[in-house]
Order: structure tokens, then sequence, then C-alpha cells
């Protein structure tokens, strides 16, 4: 019988901060949120503590509010290098390895081994996003989509005819949910634009400008990610999210129809685009597979 935990994530925290310092591994918050999430996998939901280690997912991937005041309450305790955080000696000293979470549930330590040894720590968010994202299109659309248009200034430095394919593949794969029915038509308007755009030899010209919609459309995307992926501890902010995500959609319109004057019309309505006609014939493959 395990014992009960008061503030499981609060001792949480506090425990890895612990095993960090013995390997000498400063972390940042936002690498702490992966760190607990895949425990919380590991652990699985049928676990006492699964539902006490609430997440959704969100920008950056599976986010916990709770874990976000876990680690401002315990910021006192901890010294800091650059972004990331690490307990100070004198914490270190006095932390108490058989007064916490671990001394409930041993298999926290298990799985804390496994993870802090394997190699894929250094990459555990790409890896969660890997193994856990709710849509197989989520890896492509954050790594591959979203994080060029965040911080490459110059499409002179990746494979523009990539980067459209990347986009169309992605589109395959959006969630056939009715929620993301307007997602999905926009996501494909500005995929058919940037294509056109490519065709017209003018992506680098208007690179900065394309930048701003392909950054919102994650951002919106994730927006309604969050409405559809939580656990039910934020049942409760799911009204305030869902208009959120719908004046994110209005917003994302805006920005996508301005991409039209972008365009040269009358050149582009000669025909398809070879891009165009690889989606067609994919789009029209799936509908007669039913």
């Amino acid at each position: 019988m395990h014992l009960p935990v008061e503030n499981p994530m609060d001792d949480l925290v506090e425990y890895l901060l612990f095993r960090l310092k013995e390997k000498n591994m400063p972390i940042s918050k936002y690498k702490m949120q992966k760190f607990i999430f895949k425990i919380k996998m590991d652990l699985g939901k049928n676990h006492e503590l699964y539902d006490d280690l609430p997440y959704y997912w969100y920008f950056h991937g599976p986010f916990s509010e709770i874990l976000n005041d876990s680690w401002n309450y315990i910021l006192p305790k901890c010294s800091f290098n650059i972004n990331s955080a690490f307990l100070n000696d004198k914490s270190y000293n006095e932390f108490d390895v058989e007064n916490n979470i671990v001394s409930s549930y041993s298999e926290i330590e298990v799985f804390t081994n496994q993870i802090l040894s394997s190699e894929s720590f250094y990459d555990l968010d790409k890896v969660i996003y890997k193994e856990y994202a709710p849509y197989s299109c989520m890896y492509s659309f954050k790594y591959e989509i979203f994080n060029k248009a965040n911080t490459i200034r110059s499409s002179n430095y990746f494979d523009v005819d990539n980067y459209i394919d990347i986009f169309y593949d992605c589109e395959s794969q959006l969630p056939c949910e009715s929620y993301f029915n307007e997602f999905n038509d926009l996501f494909s308007k500005l995929s058919t634009n940037l294509d056109i755009i490519n065709d017209e030899n003018n992506f680098n010209n208007f690179w900065n400008f394309l930048r701003d919609p392909i950054i919102e459309l994650w951002k919106t995307f994730a927006r309604g990610l969050r409405v559809n992926f939580k656990d039910d501890f934020y049942n409760y902010k799911v009204n305030l999210w869902d208009m959120k995500y719908k004046n994110s959609i209005a917003q994302l319109e805006i920005l996508i129809n301005e991409t039209d004057k972008l365009i040269n019309f009358d050149e582009s309505n000669k025909g398809y685009s070879p891009s165009q006609k690889k989606l067609l014939n994919a789009t029209i493959s799936a509908y007669l597979r039913g």
C-alpha cells in the first residue's frame, strides 16, 4: 500500500532537480515539463499518480500548469545558468531522499533512471512528439514547418520545394474531426498560395511576410488541440479555450487572405502547379478508398 503524498508534483520536481544536480545537469522549465510528462506516460493511465500530474497539449507540446506552479514554488531553492536551473548546494545537502515521492512510489526512480540514462534525453521534446503527439502530422508541422518560419529569416537557407512538399504531406494528415474543419480549409488555402508564390519565383521575396501566417497557423492549431487533448483537471477551462480557438481562426483567416495579394492570379490560373496536382491525386485516392 502506498503512503499518501500531499503535493506529488512539488515532490517530483524537487526529486528530479536533486537527481539532475547529482549529474551536474541544469534543466529549463520547458525541459522539466517534458521530463515529467514522460514519467507520467511511463507510469500509465492506471497509476495512482496519473491524474495528479495533469497536462494538456499546447504550443510547445504537453504542458502542465500544476508543474508550472511547482517550478515557481521551488525556484528559491535553485541557482541559475542562463535559462536553466539546478538545486543550490544548501538545498541539495538538505534534501531528504527518504521523505519524498519516491518513498511511496519506487517505480518513479526506475523510470527516472531509464530516462536519464537514455541518449534521447537531450532530444526528449522530439521523442515525445514522435511517440505521444495526438496526430501524426504534428512532428513535421512543428519541427519542419513552424520552426523554420519562427527562426529563419531567409528562405535561401532551406529547400523551398521540399518545404512546400512537407506542407502538402502535413495537410493530408490533418485531423478529420469536424472541430478542425475551418482550420483545415485555411491550412489548405495557405499551402496552395505558398505553392503558387513559389512557382512564380517570389517565395524568397515574400518570405518575411509569409512567416506570420505560418507561425499563426501552428499557434491556432495548438489552441484547438488543447480543447480536445487535455486531462480532466482542465475541463473547467474548455469554454474559454474554445472561444480563444475560434477567435484565433478568424484572425488566421485574415492573415492568410492577405497572401492572396502576393499572387499574380492571371498567371496562376493557367493550370495546376506540380504540387497541386500531387495533392489532388492524393485527395482523390483517399476519397476512393472511403
